[in-house]
């Protein structure tokens, strides 16, 4: 893998079990970055400074989602409104 690799287009399928029926897929991209042990590119051995003794940072980034007929349903007591969730932010239209 080197100090740093990417991996373009990895996509996850989510599927009915009961059904086999395809529910979404979603496309992702990943970028990986070496802070420590690092043996191709300066800075070499590792970045510095580096306060959390971090080995690797990954950044995923969706890139598309399609969803089909998603049926999760959440149950509202554990799920109150006053709860800070995207499902609640999107509910009250901020």
């Amino acid at each position: 893998m080197g100090d740093n690799a990417a991996i373009y287009l990895l996509y996850w399928k989510y599927k009915d079990t009961n059904s086999g029926k395809l529910e979404r897929s979603i496309k992702f991209k990943f970028h990986f970055l070496n802070f420590m042990r690092r043996v191709n590119q300066e800075p070499l051995p590792e970045i510095t400074p580096n306060p959390s003794g971090l080995f690797r940072a990954i950044y995923m980034q969706a890139m598309h989602c399609t969803t089909g007929q998603f049926k999760g349903q959440v149950d509202p007591s554990l799920n109150p409104v006053n709860k800070f969730t995207l499902q609640n932010l999107r509910a009250s239209g901020r």
